[in-house]
């Protein structure tokens, strides 16, 4: 992860690197008189990992996407994607395990952009992506955090009414266990941070539709100790409406 933001912050450095590199070692290859197979195997390399590099460079950019153009609609409805971020408390256990009860995690919220209101990131789901990629994207331009989608957790989908549009939006939700948190994100700005345990979240966390998929993670945390034919009973959650 800290390779790609790298890449993104730096790309005239990094690439400037990769010519550097490829150059001095044609050069002394053709001053030992390797074979000019062994040349051709080497420019091939560093073709490969430059558009290797170049590929990484679109995953993350340190600004946010804007615009309508490429959302998702399904029947009218908004195509929103979100995750509940969390870690284990900072305690003498290494990581997060199968089982970890609710209380030995953290949960993180952000701020709305416009208020103090609390909320877990989402946004909009965009023609050109997964719901895996979107929730991700999401996670890291609102909250500056990197992690894993626990895409098999899905938590379930909710309709909620956007009071600022006036319009109906289908969320989608997955937990997001964080592996790395950065200091700089491209709405640091605008946005605070704030990690709590399950009661806190619950309380301060703004939307309804946000708090009940807090409770389906919490409620399939709870199962994890009884086996993996549980583990998944909550995978097809209903759908709900309420207000936000």
């Amino acid at each position: 992860m800290i390779y790609k933001l790298y890449a993104s912050i730096f790309p005239s450095l990094y690439n400037g690197l990769i010519l550097f590199l490829y150059i001095l070692l044609s050069s002394l290859a053709y001053h030992f008189f390797v074979s000019e197979k062994f040349l051709r195997k080497l420019k091939k390399t560093f073709v490969l990992f430059f558009l290797l590099d170049m590929q990484i460079k679109k995953s993350f950019s340190m600004s946010s996407r804007t615009g309508r153009d490429l959302q998702r609609y399904n029947h009218g409805c908004r195509q929103v994607v979100g995750c509940i971020p969390y870690r284990c408390k900072k305690t003498d256990q290494p990581s997060c395990v199968q089982g970890t009860p609710v209380d030995d995690l953290e949960f993180l919220l952000i701020s709305s952009q416009k208020n103090p209101r609390m909320m877990f990131p989402k946004g909009g789901w965009e023609i050109d992506e997964s719901l895996e990629e979107a929730a991700s994207r999401e996670t890291f331009e609102e909250a500056g955090v990197v992690g894993e989608v626990e895409v098999q957790e899905y938590l379930g989908t909710w309709s909620f009414k956007s009071k600022s549009q006036g319009t109906f939006h289908e969320g989608h939700m997955f937990p997001l266990r964080v592996t790395e948190e950065l200091d700089d994100w491209p709405e640091k700005t605008v946005r605070r941070r704030l990690w709590v345990n399950f009661s806190e979240a619950r309380e301060v966390c703004w939307h309804p539709w946000m708090k009940e998929a807090l409770d389906v993670f919490a409620s399939k945390l709870s199962k994890r100790k009884e086996g993996p034919q549980i583990f998944h009973l909550l995978s097809d959650e209903g759908t709900v409406v309420c207000c936000s």
